[in-house]
């Protein structure tokens, strides 16, 4: 698990599941790997992981494309973080995932939009916010009554990796704008209510916009008759750093 996952997890718990009740939580991909969600669960979550592999974190193995083990409207919560990009059938993962949640339950994906080419055992997919309204769609088109509350792109922290966040609502759930986490985590591309966010568009990766502002100030250095050769120096090295890190991410 990396860092902003989560960055991403800790704040959608304050925000969305302030409740002291008891929360009973589906995870879907739950083997732990190098750190999991169920690391940072609030004391009242009761956890419940499925996987295709026994392991750490795995409460109970499945197959691929299995039905999920349990009855309709079963849990509060339906958690799936770093699996869809190899889940050869994630839509049908998905339909499942609306089956087992409650008429007033919460869905949140974290899925990459960016980063390494991971195989376990394929890396076939990366998510931009836009997959959130196909997954709605999918699922209404299939009978799940579930709705986007909000989709968006995180920002890398500490590494190349990126997310694609989406949350949805069961079907009588309403909730407050108070709640979106987006803004808070500087979203980009944020959908809200279906509606893309003006200010949050943005059409290239930020990797790829810093590289573009990097050789954008070495033009102006090699403009300028008196340039600073610290300076062209410095610049040089942040654009070999940035384009070595482009090099090694997967944007889609």
């Amino acid at each position: 698990m990396h860092d902003s996952v989560k960055v991403t997890f800790i704040q959608f718990i304050n925000n969305y599941m302030t409740s002291n009740d008891s929360v009973k939580v589906l995870e879907v991909g739950s083997l732990n790997v190098n750190g999991g969600l169920r690391d940072l669960k609030p004391d009242n979550f009761a956890w419940y992981g499925i996987d295709l592999v026994d392991g750490p974190g795995v409460d109970q193995k499945i197959d691929v494309a299995e039905l999920y083990p349990f009855s309709d409207d079963t849990f509060d919560l339906v958690v799936a973080s770093s699996v869809f990009e190899h889940d050869i059938e994630f839509w049908s993962s998905f339909l499942e995932m609306c089956r087992v949640l409650k008429q007033d339950g919460i869905i949140l994906l974290i899925m990459p939009s960016q980063g390494t080419f991971h195989r376990y055992p394929l890396d076939a997919f990366r998510f931009y916010p836009d997959a959130g309204l196909a997954l709605e769609k999918w699922a209404n088109r299939n009978n799940a009554k579930v709705r986007l509350i909000e989709s968006f792109t995180t920002l890398p922290t500490n590494e190349v990796w990126a997310d694609f966040v989406a949350i949805f609502s069961g079907r009588i759930v309403e909730i407050s704008e108070s709640k979106y986490i987006g803004s808070q985590l500087s979203g980009e591309n944020w959908i809200v209510d279906g509606n893309l966010v003006e200010h949050t568009y943005q059409e290239l990766p930020i990797e790829l916009r810093r590289l573009k502002q990097l050789e954008n100030r070495i033009i102006e250095l090699e403009k300028n008759q008196n340039p600073d050769p610290k300076e062209q120096l410095s610049v040089k090295r942040i654009v070999r750093k940035v384009w070595t890190r482009i090099r090694h991410t997967n944007f889609g």
